[in-house]
């Protein structure tokens, strides 16, 4: 016997997207504060205009709070955008939200490489040399631990089986 087929109903798209875009940006925010303030000793605000880097460039760390919060922004944007893709893939590869733990590490590994040799070479941040393997491997695992399965858990939780209400 197969399991019954999983979806995220149409009139929950919105709502999925938007949580878990806000789940993934959340839990990998709060892991880089946590890890980026007690391994480094960099601040909150800091992390944020690291962020928003990517449109100001070196500027964004003498912007104070107006550079974080328009990182912080940015950082939530972005994770809505992947959500969004997540979310909209989901309805047409039904293991997205059947095995959303292996998905959402899958998921969060992509992320990462999409934003480091895509998005980051091309924002005023520009291409960056690869770093030392223990912060290279840190910033792989934050995102693949904190961004991809928040963002694939939420998701699943909007998923219903059919005739389901």
């Amino acid at each position: 016997m197969t399991a019954p087929d999983i979806s995220i109903p149409r009139a929950r798209l919105g709502a999925a997207i938007l949580l878990s875009g806000l789940a993934g940006g959340g839990a990998d925010l709060l892991s880089a504060f946590v890890v980026y303030g007690l391994w480094k000793g960099v601040s909150v605000m800091r992390v944020c205009q690291s962020v928003a880097s990517g449109w100001f460039g070196k500027a964004a760390y003498e912007g104070g709070l107006s550079t974080a919060a328009a990182g912080f922004a940015s950082h939530f944007a972005i994770a809505i955008a992947a959500a969004a893709i997540y979310v909209a893939a989901s309805c047409k590869i039904r293991v997205l939200i059947k095995r959303p733990v292996a998905c959402g590490l899958l998921f969060g590994a992509a992320a990462w490489i999409v934003m480091n040799f895509v998005v980051i070479p091309l924002s005023a941040i520009g291409p960056r040399p690869v770093p030392p393997l223990v912060p290279l491997l840190v910033s792989i695992s934050l995102n693949v631990l904190f961004f991809g399965p928040p963002i694939a858990l939420v998701a699943r939780r909007f998923a219903t089986s059919p005739g389901a209400a």
